[in-house]
């Protein structure tokens, strides 16, 4: 069958396979179906299999039950897949770049500027016309929520100094590494900066996925860290990343 008909198959042009309702005549579709695709020719390639493993989390999560694609793999190939995008996003757009987190510096400046009540001060990736309006960049608020992707995170965690594993292992996980890219970057994730007063004490605290982070760059204790000494902290952000911005091709203006 395979031999006589695979030229009207590829990628773009899968078979449509139906079956009757019977239990046997399901199962010899399935099995024709996999015997079908398993023939040679069927061009099922290393990209391919990361996008079956993707499948598990990605199903699972829109049905709400766990998916059969999650079936297709052990528990060590799916560990090894976890590592192999630790190791993705690790150099890709997180600390493993040496210019990663100045990509995140805009950002961090528009969080000192809603913390601190005063307008803006950046000279990289803001919209000055945007944050320069309070109408588009409200600075009296007492809750603020914006919607990033997780490769806009990763810099964002770098520039604010959190995170700062240990570098990744290209070919041996280590069981302790703070840098796992499905902890970090959950679906949903989220970053919360919380401006304190306590007994007129002003203080910062930051959770990440609702985890209190040291925040040792800044003294806090448990968690907790004195205002201006965090925005202190910050001075990567507030020098517009040291120099990192031109290194990246842009001239700060």
């Amino acid at each position: 069958m395979f031999n006589r008909y695979s030229a009207l198959v590829d990628e773009n042009s899968i078979p449509f396979v139906r079956a009757a309702g019977d239990q046997r005549i399901v199962d010899s579709s399935t099995n024709w179906t996999a015997g079908f695709g398993d023939a040679s020719g069927a061009n099922l390639s290393d990209s391919d299999t990361l996008n079956l493993m993707g499948m598990c989390p990605f199903d699972t999560l829109s049905t709400g039950v766990d998916s059969p694609f999650c079936d297709l793999f052990t528990a060590e190939e799916y560990a090894s897949y976890e590592y192999y995008y630790d190791i993705d996003k690790y150099y890709g757009t997180g600390p493993g770049n040496t210019l990663d987190p100045v990509q995140g510096v805009g950002y961090v400046n528009d969080l000192l500027a809603r913390l601190t009540g005063r307008a803006v001060q950046d000279e990289t990736q803001t919209n000055r016309t945007l944050d320069s309006d309070l109408a588009t960049f409200p600075l009296s608020r007492t809750f603020y929520a914006d919607f990033l992707h997780d490769n806009t995170m990763a810099p964002i965690f770098a520039a604010h100094g959190l995170v700062n594993s240990t570098a990744l292992d290209p070919f041996s996980p280590g069981a302790n590494r703070l840098w796992v890219n499905s902890k970090l970057v959950p679906f949903s994730g989220h970053m919360t900066v919380e401006k304190l007063d306590c007994s007129g004490k002003e203080s910062v605290r930051v959770l990440m996925n609702d985890a209190v982070q040291p925040l040792q760059f800044c003294g806090a204790v448990d968690g907790m860290c004195e205002f201006q000494a965090f925005v202190e902290s910050q001075l990567y952000a507030r020098e517009n990343g040291q120099g990192d911005f031109e290194l990246c091709g842009f001239v700060p203006s």
